[in-house]
């Protein structure tokens, strides 16, 4: 017997596969030419703004073009543009976060030693456990230690500032509203 919820979700399913599909393509495109935030803003700016832009007009760098018509074409065959707008805020999140990450850690109840050490493991991509510790009685605050893996060396500045950024709020959290330090050991 046919289920109007089922076949409905299927179609649903399809859909979410095909703007997965889209997206990841758009951002391999992206990616492979090395494109940055503005060049993708303006990708997406020519898109949007088709009527007003004429193909003719100069763009300053022909990837840019190349990927408003591929952002064209996606929106064509039913992709949304709050999708290549998430693209582009996803983008100025991921390069702002090294800055982000950088002003967390200087707005932290830490001593200078601890503040040092956490920028030194972000800047110089050390791998190994962080703990949190009183610094009073030197006892550990959290039980549980921030692993960082040696897979965390292979990725970009920025996904280790979203991810270090990401872990780091959630310890500090579960600290609470007291100052802390930190240990860490090198995972050498």
């Amino acid at each position: 017997m046919f289920n109007p919820e089922q076949g409905g979700s299927s179609r649903e399913n399809k859909a979410e596969n095909h703007d997965e599909e889209t997206k990841a393509s758009l951002k391999a495109f992206i990616r492979n030419n090395g494109m940055n935030v503005q060049q993708v803003e303006d990708a997406y700016f020519i898109c949007i703004d088709r009527d007003a832009t004429s193909v003719d007009e100069a763009v300053p760098d022909e990837r840019v073009f190349s990927l408003a018509k591929l952002f064209s074409d996606a929106e064509r065959e039913g992709f949304a543009l709050n999708g290549i707008g998430g693209i582009v805020s996803e983008m100025e999140r991921r390069v702002s976060a090294p800055g982000k990450l950088l002003a967390f850690i200087n707005d932290l109840p830490v001593d200078d030693r601890s503040r040092r050490s956490l920028i030194s493991i972000f800047e110089q991509n050390r791998t190994g456990e962080i703990r949190f510790v009183d610094p009073k009685t030197l006892q550990y605050i959290v039980s549980q230690c921030m692993r960082l893996p040696d897979t965390f060396k292979e990725l970009s500045v920025e996904e280790r500032a979203e991810q270090l950024l990401d872990v780091l709020s959630l310890f500090v959290k579960k600290i609470g509203d007291r100052s802390f330090g930190i240990e860490f050991s090198d995972g050498n």
